[in-house]
């Protein structure tokens, strides 16, 4: 019964793994099957492999932009601008077009073909070119773009350039001008709106004999000079004659326009002092007296500011000071400059003793003062008597009438006689 038992056993193990073995190829059949009817390969092994994606479309080269001209500052407002572009497409010529700003970007005016030209034999390579474009002075300002159609109908856009403009030039001044004493340097102003003024040139003449300095000396022919800085510039220059000198400036900008208009300046150096003298000399009754103290004077560079005078009364050795007398000298300002007076009653009887100062228009100051002239009032009448008079002889005549005369303050100068006779 045991051994009965057993084999019943092992022959429905048998049954159950035979029945699993043929469900898993029927499986497989099924699988293959309905793979097969797909189209898709199946795997080696039970399972199928996934099927490989599609590629995806070739995606179309970007154009490249290059060669832009022009790089610099243009010193016209008609501008032209060139560029190169490059596409591996291809490029259609017939659908280049160019758009520009005037406002940095701000606005920008319809695209358009108007003034273009595109030239190149290669159809993937081309340079586009605009001419005549109006454009105002602006470093920052005035931008272009460029846009053309490429063998894939996609539109190529270039980088916005930008057009630096400067038409208009530079101005300078010199601002060292009129009468000098001394001096050191020379200078001026100089200003460009757009590029910025690059350097400042002059050139210095002299009046006299029409030599141009050279920085160490005078030559026949005309010398620009490198001034130091360019809005306030600077040139040292140290004159020693009394000489006029005539300063032309020019200033150059970054742009590399050049002034026409040239800044103008003319410097009067006068390091001479002036002279003058005192004219009131001697005795003066009181018709000749004419009020006032008078004299000269000259300067041959900037002319004659000023002149003053000190007045001294020789009698006590006080000086005059306009109200009153006192112990030192004190100058002062007389009427007049080539011709001068000074207005004074003098005391009768009193000697008085004048200098005189002059100035210059730049301050070069008489040194030393004029000479000293003394003059006198003298209104008292001298006195005069004969002393000959009576009998004489021919032993006791003298020869000659003989008298005396006084006077208390100018002195006698001379005695006059007349002689009548008795019969």
């Amino acid at each position: 019964m045991k051994n009965a038992e057993t084999r019943r056993q092992q022959g429905i193990r048998l049954a159950v793994a035979f029945g699993i073995a043929g469900l898993l190829l029927l499986g497989v059949f099924f699988v293959g099957g309905q793979a097969a009817r797909a189209g898709v390969a199946p795997h080696a092994g039970f399972l199928d492999a996934p099927a490989a994606p599609p590629l995806p479309p070739q995606a179309a080269e970007a154009a490249t932009w290059n060669e832009f001209t022009p790089t610099g500052w243009i010193t016209q407002s008609l501008v032209s601008a060139s560029v190169s572009v490059t596409d591996a497409d291809g490029l259609q010529d017939t659908t280049a077009q160019y758009s520009y700003s005037t406002d940095g970007g701000g606005s920008w005016f319809s695209w358009g073909q108007t003034g273009l030209s595109i030239t190149g034999d290669l159809t993937t390579t081309k340079r586009i070119t605009v001419t005549s474009l109006f454009l105002p002075d602006s470093a920052t300002n005035n931008l272009i773009m460029f846009r053309i159609l490429d063998g894939a109908a996609i539109t190529e856009t270039s980088p916005a350039y930008t057009l630096q403009v400067d038409s208009t030039r530079p101005s300078s001044s010199v601002t060292t001008n009129g009468w000098f004493k001394t001096l050191s340097v020379i200078t001026g102003t100089a200003s460009d709106a757009t590029s910025g003024v690059a350097r400042v040139d002059i050139l210095i003449q002299r009046g006299d004999n029409n030599q141009y300095y050279n920085g160490l000396g005078w030559q026949g022919s005309p010398l620009w000079l490198l001034a130091t800085g360019t809005t306030s510039w600077s040139y040292s220059f140290v004159p020693t004659e009394t000489v006029t000198y005539n300063v032309s400036s020019r200033a150059t900008d970054v742009a590399g326009l050049v002034q026409t208009a040239l800044g103008s300046g003319t410097i009067y150096f006068d390091n001479t002092a002036p002279t003058s003298a005192v004219g009131t000399s001697g005795f003066y009754r009181a018709a000749t007296w004419t009020g006032a103290i008078t004299g000269t004077a000259s300067d041959v560079g900037s002319g004659v500011q000023k002149v003053e005078i000190t007045l001294r009364r020789v009698n006590d050795g006080l000086y005059y000071d306009s109200s009153g007398w006192v112990g030192s000298a004190v100058w002062l300002p007389a009427s007049g400059t080539e011709s001068w007076s000074y207005a004074f009653a003098p005391t009768p009887g009193m000697t008085y003793e004048v200098r005189s100062r002059a100035t210059d228009n730049v301050g070069n100051v008489q040194s030393p003062v004029s000479a000293a002239a003394t003059f006198m009032l003298d209104i008292g009448l001298p006195t005069s008597a004969v002393g000959t008079s009576g009998y004489y002889g021919t032993l006791t005549w003298t020869g000659n009438i003989t008298g005396t005369a006084s006077d208390a303050e100018s002195g006698v100068a001379r005695v006059d006689i007349t002689i009548q006779r008795g019969d």
